[in-house]
């Protein structure tokens, strides 16, 4: 009787694997053709998971050369990712994986320079992230500017050796030189509007350029800016050149209408003449500061950054919520001094400039008017406040507050000014 049952078991067991076999080839598809274009081969991997199911794996292998670009399954894109895999059903299959021959081009970098110097390198073919050394030699007279890109006219860099990388398109690169003498003033705008071209842009100081600004359709304009300060806001710019190298923007913005926050916090001491107010970006705002009996305006500020001492003042509303602080002081509270002094070469001289102001001692409120002049030989590059230039405008006025101030008028040789700009 034993022996009878081992071979039922066994028979058992022969038509429980018949049935899991059945099982398992019941899903899986009727054929699969793979191919594949020029530069590969595809692997397949074939296998059944325990609920019966056919699960396709597919592997793109690209030959010496080449890259995979994507797959094909019946006809339609089926991903770009090198390793596939899914679940088939009982159906025809027709695979195929695409390879692309990696196109080793090259791209041109033309390299020229405006009169006054010379460049090492006037470009040529290269393939892209080729690192080409230029450097740019000034002649007598003239001195460098910087790297300028052509079109955009983005500064690369002020450093007369440049390491330039070469891009996934034609570069054009132009070293700039003007007269020693003078001045570089660089106009530019940012997207959604442009500028008057000038016809030069050296100047003596205290020169004067008009430039006007337009903006493009579904832009508007929202001022002229020198390092990131507003300098005017209306598009036809009126600008007396300075005794330094300037980059004026004209800043657009989308006209997109969406409308932000404008809230104004006094201190105690005074008014302003708004308080809470929405704008879209662009539109300017007048503000007008109403000081109490006994008490001075003292200045308008932003994230305690100083935006004007005038009792009124036009904001040009930026893309963001803004809140603008109005503050106000007691004249008779104390006196402050103010110190002023001269450094040449950074170290302390009386040599290189001279410097004047109105007074010694000042009440809170007061108007300060600080004035920094060269002497021959020498350049004045700026006003220095806890050893960090701040302004650098010969002339400076401000509103006096309630702590004492020591400004440092800084001048430099002519031969070591490059290393100050």
């Amino acid at each position: 009787m034993k022996k009878y049952m081992n071979k039922i078991a066994i028979l058992v067991i022969l038509i429980l694997c018949a049935c899991v076999l059945c099982a398992c080839t019941e899903n899986a598809a009727t054929s699969i053709d793979i191919s594949c274009s020029e530069g590969g081969t595809v692997e397949l991997a074939r296998y059944y998971n325990i609920m019966g199911n056919s699960v396709i794996g597919l592997t793109a292998v690209p030959t010496e050369g080449y890259t995979f670009v994507c797959w094909f399954v019946n006809g339609e894109f089926f991903g770009d990712e090198i390793e596939v895999s899914f679940v088939s059903e009982k159906k025809d299959y027709v695979i195929y994986a695409v390879f692309n021959k990696i196109l080793d081009y090259e791209f041109q970098l033309k390299v020229g320079s405006t009169p006054g110097g010379s460049v090492n390198n006037v470009g040529g073919m290269y393939k892209e992230g080729t690192v080409v050394e230029l450097v740019a030699t000034a002649t007598n007279g003239y001195r460098f500017v910087g790297w300028y890109t052509s079109g955009t006219h983005s500064l690369l860099s002020e450093e007369t050796s440049y390491s330039c990388t070469t891009l996934f398109c034609e570069t054009r690169i132009t070293a700039v030189f003007i007269q020693a003498d003078l001045f570089y003033v660089d106009i530019c705008a940012t997207e959604g509007g442009f500028v008057d071209e000038l016809l030069e842009n050296g100047f003596k100081e205290g020169a004067t350029i008009k430039i006007t600004a337009y903006a493009e359709k579904g832009y508007k304009f929202i001022g002229w800016y020198i390092d990131g300060v507003l300098i005017d806001y209306n598009v036809n710019l009126e600008y007396t050149v300075v005794n330094h190298d300037v980059r004026i923007v004209a800043k657009f913005v989308l006209d997109d209408g969406v409308v932000y926050t404008f809230d104004v916090d006094c201190t105690d001491g005074g008014t302003a003449n708004i308080a809470h107010e929405e704008y879209t970006v662009g539109q300017k705002v007048v503000l007008v500061a109403q000081p109490a009996d006994d008490y001075v305006f003292i200045g308008w500020y932003e994230n305690g950054q100083e935006l004007s001492v005038e009792y009124e003042f036009t904001y040009v509303m930026q893309a963001r919520n803004t809140v603008i602080n109005c503050v106000f002081g007691v004249p008779e509270e104390s006196y402050r001094m103010v110190s002023v002094r001269m450094i040449t070469d950074w170290e302390e001289s009386d040599r290189g400039g001279k410097v004047s102001f109105t007074d010694e001692s000042f009440a809170i409120g007061d108007k300060v008017v600080v004035e920094a002049q060269a002497y021959d030989g020498y350049y004045f590059i700026g006003w220095y406040l806890g050893g960090i230039r701040f302004i650098r405008s010969s002339r400076y006025e401000f509103t006096m507050n309630d702590k004492d101030i020591e400004l440092f008028a800084v001048f430099v040789s002519e031969n070591s000014v490059h290393k100050y700009n």
